[in-house]
């Protein structure tokens, strides 16, 4: 199975919005701070590790001749983990930055 030109545009596509997404997340949560954000850095370390193994199976999949559908299929299985994950991320991101201010941030 030879993956279509417009399918590996998408696939590129949807690789590039995670990756903006794991930009946005890095910021949010520099924003909320340490130690409230001590678990989300971790998880978040993780996620830019995959991120990584993503890009890179894509690449390779693109310097493939004939494409291997169980590779495609790898590929695809680890941008939607990704993407649950950043989902994850978000949302406990977003809970702990509605958080009560801190002592820190009153007294300044």
């Amino acid at each position: 199975m030879k993956l279509h030109t417009q399918d590996r545009v998408g696939l590129g596509e949807k690789i590039a919005e995670a990756d903006a997404k794991l930009a946005k997340l890095e910021k949010e949560i520099g924003i909320i701070g340490q130690p409230a954000a001590q678990d989300l850095t971790r998880r978040l370390d993780a996620l830019k590790i995959e991120e990584r193994a993503l890009k890179r199976n894509f690449r390779e999949s693109e310097g493939m001749a004939g494409q291997s559908p169980a590779k495609i299929e790898k590929i695809t299985t680890l941008l939607h983990h990704i993407e649950c994950e950043e989902t994850s991320v978000e949302q406990d991101a977003s809970f702990l930055s509605q958080a009560a201010p801190s002592s820190m941030i009153l007294a300044i």
